[in-house]
C-alpha cells in the first residue's frame, strides 16, 4: 500500500513538473475553483436539494422582513414598466435606486423565482469572493498553496457566512475583494483598466453614499500603502505622478459610474432626520481614545479563531446580537501566519506593513474609532458597518507570513512558539467570557491550531521531500475541512423558511381580494392591511400604510408629519424607521385607505367606524371605507392653519384638525385658527358609560362592564405610556362582549413604544363588557395602558365627521392612474384654494395644471400641494427624472468607453505579439 502510494505521488510530480509555468497556474486555479464549489455546494446542501430556502425570519428577518419584500418589489415594478426611482409601494411613497444593485441579481428571474435566487446568490457571492481574492493574491508573488488558502479565507469567512440574511454586509466582502484584484491588475499594468472602475462603483450601487464613501477610503488606503511598500530605485516623482494621474481617472470613473444610485442616495441622506441625528451626536478626537471594554475585547479575540464561538443564529449568546458581533475569522492558517509576514521584508516594506498592522489594532481596541467609522450611525460596539477592511487586512498580512512558513523561514520552531501563544490568548479570553462561549468550537479550533502547528513544525524541520509533500497536502485538505465545520451549523441552525413557510407569509396578495368587489383602478387608493410584516405592501406592490425603511429612514418631511400626530415616538426619537399603520378615522381618510382588509381565519376583527364588509372569500376579509379621499383634493382658500397653531392644538385632535384646514408652513399665509368641536351640542364634555383607574401591564389585563347603549357606535380610549425605542411596539387587544347574546368583536392596536392618547370607534352590537390586555411586545419593557374608558360615539359627531369629509369631497376630485412616478387626475374647485395629496413631499416633483407647471408647495407638514385657482382643472405630478437620466447616461456611457479602451488595448497587444513572433 506504501509502495503504490509512493508510485502515485511520483506520477503526480513528474506531471507537475512537465507543466510550464502557466500550466501550473491553470491547474491550480481549477484545483481551487472545484474545491470552493465543492465546499461551499456541501455547506447549503440542504438549501439546494431539500425545502429549505435561504430566507431568514426571526434571528436575521430582516430577510423577509425587508430584502426579500424590496427585491420582490424591484421585479414586479420593472415588469410593469415601472423604472422610476420614486416607489409609491414603500410607505406613502418614497425614493428607492436599486436597479443597478448586485445585491437585485434575485429580481432577474422574476418576482415567483425570488426565494430560490436568494440561495444562488449567496453562492456566487462566496465564489466571486474567493476568485477575487485568489487572483489578487497572484500579484503579491507568494505561492500556490498561500494564494489557495487565501482565496479559501476570504469566501469563507464568517462574515460572509454569518451575516447573509443582511445581503450587503455579505456584498462587501466581494466588493473589497474586487477593489484588491483591481487596483493590483492596473498597478502590475496601466492599460488594465476594466475592473477597478466598476469595483469603486458597486458600494454605492448596492448600499449607497456611506459605503461608497468609506471603501473610497479603503482604496486610497490600500494605493498609498502599495505604493510606499513597493517603492524602489525604479520610483520617481515623475512615475508617481503620472501613476497618480491615472488611477484618479479610474477612480472619476468609478464615481461617475456609480451616479445612477449616489445622486438620490445623496439626496435622500441630506434630507433624512436620522443623518441629521446621528451627525448631531457629536464625536470629539477623545473620543479615539475611548477604550472597547473587556467583553467586548475578549469577543473580539475569540472571534478570531472561530465563526460560531458565541452561538449560532438560533443560540447566540454574545453582549451584543448576532448581527452587531465581530465577525473577524477567516481562517486559523492567517492568524499562524501574521508574525512572519516581517520575515524577508525590507525595513521600509516592514514600517508599511506595521502602519497597517496597528490600523486594524487600533480599530480592535477603539470603541471611538469604531463609531468615527460607523459614520456616528450605530455605536463603537457595532461591527457590522465598517469591519469589513480588518478582514482584508488579516488575510493581507497572514497570507504574506504563509507564505514565508511555506518557503521555511529560518528557525522554524517560532511557528510552533507563536501557535502556542496564540492558543494561550485564545483561552484565556475566552475564560474571560466563560458563560457565552460554546466550548465544541473552543476544542474544535485549538485543535485545528495545534494540528497546524505541529504540521509546520514537522515541514520546516524535515529533509524529506515526501514528508514535507505530506504536510503540504495535509494543509490542502485540512483548510476547507477547517472553513466547512467551522460554519456548517451557522447556516443551518438557523431560522429559514421552507417553501411553504414563505408562500404563507408572501404567497396571497391582499390587493387581489379588493380589485375582485371594486371597479376602481389599481393604484389609485390604499389599503390597510396590518401585519407584522411591515414590507408587505411592497412585496405585493400595494398603496399601503405600514413601512420598515432601513438606511437612512423616511424623509425630513414625512418624519414631520409621523411626528406631529398619533403616537408620539417620532418626535421622541428624532425619526423611525418603522411606521405601524394607522387607527385614526381623519388620518386614513386623508391618507385615502379605502379598503381595509383582515385575514378571514380572524373573523372576530372588529368593524371601525365608517367601514362596511363588502367581501370574505376564505383569504382575506375586504372592508371598505367610505369616508376615504381620493389621492389628491382640495381646500378653500380659508380654510388653513399654520404649522405654529397647528402644533398648539391637542395631539389627540391633531388628525380632525388637519381633515378641517390644510396645515400650511408659517411663511405661507395666514392662519385661519379655527379650532375643531365635535362634541354634541347639548353637552360639554364625553359621557363616559365606564371608567377605570385600573392599569394594563405585560402581566396584568382589565376587565369590566359598562351600560349598554341604544348609540350606533361606541368610542374606546385609553392612554399607552411607554419609552420609545427605535424598533419598540406593543399589541393590544380589546375585546367587547355581549353578555346577552355572547358576540365577541376584538381591537387589536399595533403600535409603536411611545405615549399615544388611543380613541378607536367602533360598531356598537349591544355590547357591554370590555377585556383589555398587552398580548405582544417588541424591545419595549415598560408599556402601561390607562385612562380606559368606553362612551358613546354619539350621532352629532358622525354627523360633524361626515360634513369635514364632505367639504373635502365638494372639489369632486378624481385619480385616473398612479404609476412609474406619474399621477394624473383632474379636480373641480369651487373656490380658490389649495390642491392637497398624499403623495410625500419631495423636491422633484414638478406639479402641471392644465398642461402649466405650477410650483408646488408643502401641505400637511409632510405632502405634496398647490395652489389652485376656482374651476376644473387637469392635474399631472410627474416626479423628475433629470439627475436619474443622467447617472444611467453617465453610467452607460463610461461603461462603453472603458470597454472601447480595453478593447483598444487588446488589439494593440495582438499586434504586438503577431510582430514580434514574425520578427523570430
Amino acid at each position: 500500500m506504501i509502495e503504490g502510494a509512493a508510485a502515485l505521488f511520483a506520477r503526480i510530480e513528474s506531471t507537475w513538473k512537465s507543466l510550464s509555468h502557466k500550466g501550473r497556474d491553470r491547474f491550480s486555479f481549477c484545483a481551487f475553483l472545484g474545491v470552493l464549489l465543492l465546499v461551499t455546494c456541501a455547506m447549503y446542501w440542504r438549501f439546494i436539494f431539500c425545502d429549505d430556502l435561504l430566507v431568514y425570519a426571526g434571528s436575521g428577518s430582516d430577510s423577509i422582513g425587508q430584502t426579500v419584500p424590496f427585491i420582490v418589489n424591484e421585479a414586479e415594478r420593472i415588469q410593469s414598466g415601472d423604472f422610476s426611482i420614486w416607489n409609491q409601494y414603500q410607505f406613502l411613497g418614497s425614493v428607492t435606486a436599486q436597479h443597478l444593485s448586485p445585491d437585485y441579481l434575485p429580481m432577474v428571474f422574476g418576482s415567483d423565482a425570488v426565494p430560490v435566487m436568494m440561495l444562488v446568490s449567496q453562492m456566487l457571492k462566496i465564489v466571486s469572493a474567493g476568485v477575487f481574492f485568489y487572483l489578487f493574491t497572484g500579484y503579491l508573488g507568494v505561492s500556490r498553496i498561500s494564494r489557495y488558502a487565501a482565496g479559501l479565507g476570504c469566501a469563507f469567512c464568517s462574515r460572509m457566512i454569518a451575516l447573509a440574511p443582511w445581503t450587503f454586509y455579505t456584498l462587501e466582502v466581494v466588493i473589497v475583494a474586487a477593489l484588491l484584484w483591481g487596483f493590483e491588475r492596473f498597478y502590475a499594468d496601466n492599460k488594465k483598466i476594466a475592473v477597478l472602475p466598476f469595483a469603486i462603483a458597486a458600494p454605492a450601487l448596492g448600499g449607497g453614499a456611506y459605503p461608497f464613501v468609506l471603501y473610497l477610503l479603503v482604496l486610497l488606503g490600500y494605493a498609498v500603502f502599495r505604493v510606499g511598500y513597493s517603492w524602489d530605485a525604479g520610483w520617481s516623482g515623475r512615475r508617481l505622478a503620472a501613476f497618480s494621474g491615472k488611477f484618479l481617472l479610474l477612480v472619476a470613473a468609478g464615481v461617475l459610474l456609480s451616479l445612477p444610485a449616489l445622486v438620490p442616495g445623496l439626496s435622500m441622506l441630506l434630507n433624512s432626520p436620522r443623518v441629521e441625528n446621528d451627525l448631531d451626536s457629536g464625536f470629539g478626537l477623545a473620543s479615539l481614545l475611548v477604550p472597547s471594554d473587556w467583553t467586548m475585547l475578549a469577543e473580539e479575540v475569540v472571534k478570531l479563531f472561530s465563526t460560531s464561538i458565541l452561538g449560532t443564529m438560533q443560540t447566540f449568546s454574545g453582549s451584543t446580537n448576532i448581527l452587531n458581533t465581530p465577525y473577524f475569522y477567516c481562517g486559523l492558517l492567517v492568524l499562524i501566519g501574521l508574525p512572519f509576514a516581517f520575515f524577508g521584508k525590507t525595513k521600509r516594506q516592514k514600517i508599511w506593513l506595521g502602519v497597517i498592522v496597528l490600523a486594524a489594532a487600533f480599530y480592535f481596541l477603539s470603541w471611538g474609532f469604531r463609531y468615527l467609522l460607523n459614520g456616528f450611525s450605530v455605536s463603537g460596539d457595532d461591527f457590522r458597518q465598517s469591519s469589513c477592511w480588518v478582514i482584508a487586512v488579516l488575510l493581507f498580512v497572514g497570507i504574506l507570513g504563509l507564505d514565508q512558513l511555506v518557503k521555511k523561514v529560518p528557525r522554524p520552531l517560532l511557528a510552533v512558539w507563536w501557535g502556542g501563544a496564540l492558543l494561550v490568548a485564545f483561552t484565556a479570553f475566552a475564560f474571560l467570557i466563560f458563560d457565552e462561549i460554546d466550548w465544541r468550537y473552543f476544542v474544535l479550533a485549538s485543535a485545528f491550531l495545534g494540528a497546524y502547528m505541529v504540521v509546520f513544525a514537522v515541514f520546516g524541520l524535515s529533509k524529506s521531500r515526501r514528508l514535507v509533500a505530506a504536510c503540504l497536502v495535509f494543509v490542502v485538505a485540512a483548510v476547507p475541512c477547517e472553513f466547512f465545520v467551522q460554519n456548517y451549523k451557522m447556516v443551518t441552525q438557523a431560522t429559514h423558511l421552507t417553501r411553504d413557510d414563505y408562500w404563507v407569509q408572501l404567497g396571497t396578495d391582499p390587493e387581489d381580494s379588493v380589485t375582485a368587489v371594486s371597479s376602481e383602478r389599481e393604484d389609485t387608493y390604499r389599503i390597510d392591511y396590518k401585519t407584522a410584516l411591515l414590507t408587505r405592501s411592497m412585496a405585493e406592490t400595494y398603496l399601503g400604510t405600514q413601512a420598515y425603511i432601513g438606511g437612512s429612514g423616511p424623509s425630513q418631511q414625512v418624519a414631520d408629519f409621523l411626528s406631529k400626530v398619533g403616537n408620539d415616538y417620532v418626535e421622541e426619537l428624532g425619526y423611525s424607521r418603522y411606521v405601524y399603520g394607522f387607527y385614526d378615522s381623519a388620518l386614513n381618510a386623508l391618507l385615502g385607505v379605502k379598503y381595509l382588509v383582515y385575514p378571514s381565519s380572524s373573523p372576530d376583527l372588529y368593524e371601525p367606524f365608517g367601514y362596511h364588509e363588502v367581501s370574505d372569500d376564505g383569504v382575506y376579509r375586504v372592508l371598505e371605507n367610505e369616508y376615504a379621499l381620493p389621492l389628491m383634493f382640495g381646500y378653500d382658500a380659508n380654510e388653513v392653519i399654520s404649522e405654529s397653531d397647528f402644533s398648539s392644538v391637542d395631539r389627540a385632535d391633531r388628525s380632525l384638525q388637519m381633515l378641517k384646514t390644510a396645515v400650511l408652513p408659517d411663511d405661507a399665509g395666514e392662519s385661519s385658527r379655527e379650532g375643531i368641536s365635535l362634541q354634541p351640542s347639548d353637552s360639554d364634555a364625553p359621557v363616559s358609560l365606564a371608567q377605570t383607574d385600573l392599569e394594563v401591564t405585560k402581566e396584568d389585563q382589565v376587565h369590566f362592564d359598562f351600560p349598554s347603549t341604544t348609540e350606533e357606535y361606541l368610542e374606546l380610549s385609553m392612554r399607552l405610556d411607554a419609552t420609545p425605542s427605535e424598533s419598540g411596539n406593543v399589541t393590544i387587544d380589546a375585546v367587547f362582549s355581549a353578555s346577552e347574546t355572547g358576540q365577541k368583536e376584538r381591537v387589536s392596536y399595533y403600535t409603536a413604544a411611545g405615549e399615544e392618547d388611543i380613541s378607536v370607534q367602533l360598531k356598537n352590537r349591544s355590547y357591554d363588557q370590555l377585556d383589555v390586555a398587552i398580548v405582544a411586545t417588541s424591545a419595549c419593557d415598560d408599556p402601561v395602558v390607562g385612562e380606559i374608558s368606553v362612551r358613546p360615539y354619539s350621532n352629532e359627531e358622525v354627523i360633524q365627521f361626515g360634513r369635514m369629509i364632505d367639504n373635502r369631497l365638494s372639489s369632486s376630485s378624481e385619480v385616473e392612474s398612479y404609476h412609474n412616478g406619474i399621477l394624473r387626475g383632474s379636480i373641480d374647485m369651487d373656490e380658490d384654494g389649495y390642491l392637497a395629496t398624499s403623495i410625500p413631499w419631495n423636491e422633484s416633483w414638478r406639479v402641471f395644471v392644465d398642461g402649466e407647471e405650477v410650483e408646488p408647495m408643502l401641505i400637511n407638514l409632510g405632502f405634496l400641494g398647490a395652489p389652485l385657482s376656482q374651476g376644473e382643472h387637469e392635474i399631472e405630478l410627474v416626479y423628475d427624472r433629470a439627475s436619474l437620466m443622467l447617472g444611467y447616461a453617465s453610467f452607460f456611457g463610461v461603461s462603453i468607453l472603458i470597454a472601447v479602451i480595453c478593447a483598444g488595448n487588446a488589439v494593440a497587444r495582438r499586434r504586438t505579439g503577431l510582430s514580434r513572433r514574425r520578427q523570430g
